[in-house]
């Protein structure tokens, strides 16, 4: 007969691998809306490098210029949002992640708890039959 907690455990531990599935995809989708920002930015300060460097350019090269930068950065403030939002998905999952890593453990303990009570309830009952034995055996010798 199967225990509750031989069947809850499996529960617990297959929410906890399917969280942190969960977890691991949220981190890597977070990583890659970073790397995105950080290419954004490279761009930008690349933009910022060439128009220090060229003192003289001409009008309608560096309007083109500006409004590439310009481009640039919006495309970097959106993606900060992105980054962020990936960000909070990510931590959201850490936590659920967490959770489940207590709640296997909590049911993991329980059971232990459990065989430990159930062992010690037994060795009760043996010490009690060894009692009893060891006092029909000491009856027997005495009416001997």
């Amino acid at each position: 007969m199967r225990t509750i907690y031989e069947r809850i455990i499996p529960l617990a531990e297959a929410e906890k691998d399917r969280v942190s599935k969960e977890t691991a995809e949220k981190k890597m989708r977070y990583e890659e809306e970073m790397q995105k920002l950080y290419q954004l930015l490279v761009r930008y300060e690349t933009f910022l490098k060439e128009q220090d460097q060229i003192g003289r350019i001409e009008l309608v090269d560096s309007q083109y210029r500006e409004r590439a930068r310009d481009v640039v950065k919006q495309q970097i403030e959106r993606q900060q949002l992105f980054v962020t939002q990936a960000k909070n998905v990510y931590e959201k999952a850490q936590l659920a992640l967490k959770e489940a890593m207590i709640e296997e453990k909590k049911f993991t303990k329980l059971q232990e708890n459990h065989f430990i009570e159930v062992r010690r309830e037994l060795a009760i009952v043996e010490q009690n039959q060894l009692d009893e034995l060891s006092l029909l055996h000491f009856k027997r010798g005495q009416t001997i």
